[in-house]
């Protein structure tokens, strides 16, 4: 059965498509996907501007997200010591759950039949990506509990060029000239914000941080594929799941399951425990993820991911007048050079987007201009009766005049 479907109309016609055929390189989604839906236009002058804006609030919640830790880990420190990341970790995990009945009343894909359905298929890539934001939601806090807040932001921009580097090692992308140079540039980025140079100084806590790239190009891939098929929704009410049922056994084990001792330490949380963890719940797994994808629909991901640029300042600005903390000209360098290459990536980025728009033009253009003239082929006894109206001095019609409206009527519905 072909991918297109036609509808011939009654007598000699052109073929109208009522299904364009799927491209080779995309998957059938679900049937969840092919909703009727009312034709929008782009987004205005005024959506764009506030997109941009809300763009920039998250950064700085992410950046703020990293100094509230920072804040509860110094205020504890005599209680907690070395346990403030695990405790922190455990309640954020648990208090997470909240947001599920949240998350799916207020999103429109509870209209969809069967959306938190998950089939077979969907079981690996969904557990992938669920156990990579797990993974990294606990990383960042021991990590923190060895450097400062500055270095969190740091890392941040180093996601996207970590991930491509992990696609291309792996096969998955092909490599090229700018994304090597974007590598090159932003790993040695990474080494001097890191003191890499320096043997005796080396930043444990920056190293541990540098887990956070690795766990995110792992959890983008996983939610790519899980994403063909369901819903963003269903994703987000999955990966919450993930996250509690890593983060309760893993920092449980940490403590040793010495539930007394875990009891006491989560009553001796406090207003600053207490206020990191709801930050940490509210403004990042809830409201920044849903700014960043109305974002990415409004403004694209590649000037979303440009955005991450904007994360280092922010963690210099708050860590500095909040916290207190000194900024070093290895962060401040290494931060820079990190942000070059996340902006020469995302430039490849554009002119590789650029470049198959250009592609999918010309082969549209090239399609109209092939469009085989499917009119009826003249018969034989059609010139007996063209003689017979030219003796009746009626003008004759001219061969292919029928062809070229069906030829452009063809290629009108093609557009």
């Amino acid at each position: 059965m072909s991918s297109t479907t036609s509808l011939r109309v009654p007598g000699p016609g052109p073929r109208t498509r009522l299904l364009t055929p799927i491209a080779e390189d995309q998957k059938p989604k679900s049937p969840t996907f092919y909703e009727h839906h009312d034709v929008v236009s782009g987004p205005g002058s005024a959506d764009l501007a506030r997109a941009h804006l809300m763009m920039l609030f998250s950064q700085a919640l992410f950046a703020g997200n990293y100094v509230c830790f920072k804040a509860f880990s110094r205020h504890s420190e005599d209680i907690f010591g070395k346990t403030s990341a695990t405790i922190f970790s455990l309640m954020r995990g648990i208090v997470s759950l909240v947001l599920l009945p949240i998350i799916f009343y207020t999103s429109p894909d509870r209209h969809y039949e069967g959306v938190l359905r998950m089939k077979k298929a969907n079981i690996k890539p969904v557990l992938i990506q669920g156990l990579a934001g797990a993974a990294r939601q606990n990383i960042v806090p021991y990590g923190l509990m060895f450097t400062g807040a500055a270095s969190a932001g740091v890392v941040q921009p180093f996601v996207p060029v970590c991930t491509c580097m992990l696609a291309v090692a792996f096969g998955l992308e092909k490599g090229n000239k700018i994304k090597y140079l974007s590598m090159l540039i932003g790993c040695v980025g990474v080494f001097i914000a890191a003191k890499g140079y320096d043997f005796g100084g080396v930043d444990l806590g920056f190293l541990i941080l540098l887990g956070v790239p690795v766990t995110k190009s792992i959890q983008v891939t996983g939610q790519k594929i899980a994403l063909s098929t369901m819903r963003p929704m269903a994703v987000q009410f999955y990966q919450i799941i993930c996250l509690c049922a890593f983060t309760t056994p893993f920092t449980l084990s940490v403590l040793g399951w010495d539930m007394p001792r875990a009891w006491y330490l989560i009553s001796s949380l406090g207003f600053p425990g207490w206020g990191a963890v709801l930050y940490s719940v509210f403004f990042i797994i809830l409201i920044s993820w849903r700014i960043q994808l109305a974002a990415v629909k409004q403004l694209g991901p590649i000037a979303v991911g440009l955005y991450q640029v904007t994360q280092p300042v922010f963690c210099f600005i708050f860590a500095y007048f909040l916290l207190g903390e000194p900024i070093f000209p290895h962060q401040v360098v290494g931060g820079v050079l990190v942000c070059i290459g996340l902006g020469i990536f995302v430039y490849g980025q554009y002119l590789t987007a650029l470049k198959k728009e250009r592609e999918a033009e010309q082969a549209r253009a090239s399609e109209n201009e092939r469009v085989p003239d499917e009119s009826p082929q003249p018969r034989e006894g059609d010139d007996a009766m063209e003689a017979g109206r030219a003796s009746e001095n009626v003008r004759p019609r001219r061969k292919h005049s029928r062809s070229v409206g069906l030829h452009f009527a063809s290629s009108v519905s093609d557009m």
